[in-house]
């Protein structure tokens, strides 16, 4: 078996789809391969990298990423954001999570719209904007679409002052979304699995730095693809759940990490760790001819770039079965060779790649590694448990404790104004509301991200 560490995922997913196509020259078929992984999630950058090189490949036991419901839910949200008159993105994410805009509000919105010569989208930020306004809607149905109209709106106002992960990080955040998935799950590890799908689509998000709808585009680019006239000899892509009973001359096990396989959840549980150990073996006993195990020095998580340790797994196999060192030999080659990965070819002999690795960021190697962790901070042997969404670091602005004798009875700041801080400047309000003795508003600032304030502290000028 050969043994080798990526720089991140991207990297890995990229060298893995290198060496199919360097097996492909060498006489294997498509079919005789397949990528094995623990998490539905690790898909979608094997998918991408598929796709990128024209190889026809199978999912086996799942959906393909982009098509999973969770995440045209999510996409969704962000087509509404960038495009009002998207009307079937609208109808999905209307009442997605259940807010209380039902079959019939819809219609209604729908018909409403029609007369004022609207998309159902404008006519929603026109109940907003335009208290006047006259509608056909009960208390109850109006409340439900006001509740959602202003949380639509703010996003729009935004979305051009924030990143598009910061944008996500809001939604997600402002709908529950965690709460939602956990809710529709059929148990929990499906909404584990579902939730891990929405978290790999917020790092690709988080990872670049295109405006939204540049990143929309190039989504629906890698998606459509999944609607071409399928090929019958295709590479198979499936978690190790899924890979029992099955064989194949070429494997790949992919994200040989600890937190990933064995899964952080199993760590502490000496039958949960004894499972990880048993699909760690129906991996490894799936390869007929040769078997590749890769794993990455970094991986994209909820808080930023972690440096990853590799499997303990990888410890307890027989030194002389695996060709690629120590952990520590590989992890020394990484830092040397950050961009440009090699792993011998399947005749025993060593190849170079054919291409040299895409950086995951605009930057040279050496400053890729050194900007990873400092060298002086080690990680640790232990992963993270899991989380839920964290709050967004740009939310996390420190509020004072409301010590206040009296509290506000009306906001002073409403959504879309336009205001000034002393610190980070003109901003636009995209949300407020009272909270006990004190008035809490959320400012997108153009240079500084969303800030949560506290209005007695904050001091903000209004300027428009």
């Amino acid at each position: 078996m050969i043994v080798r560490e990526a720089y991140d995922e991207n990297e890995e997913a990229e060298r893995i789809v290198g060496t199919v196509q360097d097996l492909l020259l060498r006489g294997y078929s498509p079919g005789d391969m397949a990528v094995m992984y623990r998490t539905n999630a690790q898909s979608r950058a094997l998918e991408e990298n598929f796709i990128r090189a024209s190889i026809p490949y199978r999912l086996v036991g799942a959906t393909a990423f982009y098509r999973r419901r969770e995440i045209k839910d999510v996409i969704a949200y962000l087509r509404v954001v960038h495009n009002l008159a998207d009307a079937i993105s609208l109808n999905r994410i209307i009442n997605t999570p259940t807010r209380g805009i039902g079959g019939k509000t819809l219609e209604q919105l729908q018909i409403w719209a029609a007369s004022l010569f609207m998309q159902p989208g404008d006519a929603l930020i026109e109940l907003v904007t335009n208290p006047d306004i006259q509608h056909p809607f009960n208390g109850r149905a109006t409340n439900a679409l006001h509740t959602f109209g202003q949380m639509l709106y703010a996003w729009r106002t935004i979305r051009d002052e924030v990143s598009v992960g910061e944008l996500l990080d809001l939604i997600l955040e402002q709908t529950n979304f965690h709460g939602y998935i956990v809710d529709s799950a059929k148990d929990d590890d499906d909404a584990h699995d579902r939730w891990a799908n929405v978290m790999e689509l917020r790092n690709v998000a988080a990872g670049n730095e295109m405006l939204l709808g540049d990143f929309l585009e190039q989504i629906a680019l890698v998606s459509e693809v999944d609607d071409l006239e399928e090929e019958p000899n295709r590479a198979s892509l499936l978690t190790l759940h899924a890979a029992k009973g099955l064989e194949f001359p070429i494997v790949f096990l992919a994200g040989l990490e600890d937190g990933i396989l064995p899964h952080s959840r199993s760590l502490d549980d000496v039958e949960s760790l004894a499972e990880e150990r048993r699909l760690f073996y129906v991996g490894i006993t799936r390869a007929m001819d040769q078997l590749y195990i890769s794993h990455a020095f970094r991986r994209l998580g909820y808080g930023g770039w972690d440096v990853s340790v590799p499997s303990r797994f990888l410890q307890e196999m027989p030194h002389e079965l695996v060709d690629g060192g120590s952990a520590q030999q590989r992890r020394q080659q990484t830092k040397t060779k950050a961009s440009s990965w090699e792993w011998p070819s399947s005749s025993g002999s060593s190849s170079s790649w054919s291409k040299t690795a895409r950086p995951s960021s605009p930057t040279s190697s050496s400053s890729r590694v050194s900007t990873a962790r400092p060298s002086n901070e080690r990680p640790s042997s232990t992963p993270q448990p899991e989380k839920s969404l964290p709050t967004p670091k740009y939310l996390r602005a420190d509020i004072p404790d409301e010590d206040q004798e009296t509290a506000p009875k009306v906001a002073r700041y409403k959504t879309g104004q336009k205001v000034r801080h002393a610190k980070f400047g003109a901003g636009t309000v995209i949300e407020s509301k009272l909270t006990g003795s004190d008035e809490e508003v959320s400012v997108a600032f153009p240079d500084h991200g969303v800030k949560r304030l506290a209005a007695s502290f904050a001091n903000l000028e209004v300027i428009e």
